[in-house]
């Protein structure tokens, strides 16, 4: 019954979409014919509790499958082509091209993706644009694009991209890129600009620029930085670092330089 109301929502919606575009139909057979077609697009036909539609929107007991949705829940998996809204699944949510909000109990996975990702265990994207991206028990992957919120369990990576903010229980990591935040039991830059990087066991940067880097042990590989703070071992090689503390040690406009705690 509840999928009858979404069928004929869905159906409406998409009828005055076709009405703003095209505008009213001449007659009543365009009329009836441009509601048939409509409808038949937007079906969910229901096997034994998998749903499957074209273009419509849907809730399953079991799947719910579609190139293209607005609206999907399903008790199990979920998969779509192309959504634009919202997908929640009781195990794992797919897409290819997304926009709105994923949601899945165990995985979330989508090839494009633009907005919020939440997921029990895994979740990914190939490229990505995320106001959050989270997993509560597992990692959180982005292969390419942009972060505001990065936070997992595991590992909180992401390949080539920007990052506002990045946690992780265990490790934090950007391969390429701009980061303003880090936190975990380590966490690492290869390449980039990150404004402060905190480590309960390490923190490191290949190469690039950052403002302040915190661990029990800090490495610094090439360039410029301000601040590292170590409760053990603070080293940088060729680089210039503006203060450099250990323990209680401290050195000023450190170069090629390891310190270690008393």
């Amino acid at each position: 019954m509840e999928n009858f109301s979404i069928f004929a929502v869905t159906v409406i919606f998409y009828f005055l979409v076709v009405v703003i575009f095209k505008g009213f139909p001449e007659t009543l057979r365009s009329y009836v014919k441009n509601a048939v077609i409509i409808a038949l697009l937007c079906l969910p036909i229901n096997i034994n509790g998998n749903v499957y539609t074209l273009i419509g929107n849907a809730k399953g007991e079991e799947n719910v499958t579609s190139v293209f949705s607005v609206y999907q829940d399903a008790e199990k998996h979920a998969s779509t082509l192309i959504l634009i809204g919202y997908q929640h699944s009781g195990e794992n949510a797919r897409a290819g091209f997304f926009v709105g909000k994923q949601s899945a109990e165990k995985k979330a996975f989508s090839v494009f993706f633009a907005g919020s990702q939440h997921a029990k265990e895994k979740a990914g994207a190939f490229v990505g644009v995320f106001l959050t991206q989270k997993s509560d028990t597992d990692d959180a992957l982005l292969l390419l694009g942009i972060s505001a919120k990065q936070e997992a369990e595991g590992l909180s990576l992401t390949g080539i991209g920007i990052v506002g903010y990045q946690t992780a229980s265990e490790q934090a990591g950007l391969v390429a890129g701009i980061s303003g935040y880090q936190k975990a039991w380590g966490v690492f830059t290869g390449m980039g600009v990150s404004g402060y990087q905190n480590g309960e066991h390490e923190a490191s940067t290949g190469f690039g620029i950052f403002g302040y880097q915190r661990a029990e042990n800090v490495l610094f590989g090439m360039g410029l930085s301000g601040y590292q703070k170590a409760g053990r071992e603070a080293e940088n090689w060729f680089a210039i670092t503006g203060l450099q503390k250990a323990g209680k040690k401290e050195r000023v406009f450190a170069v090629w330089s390891t310190l270690t705690a008393e």
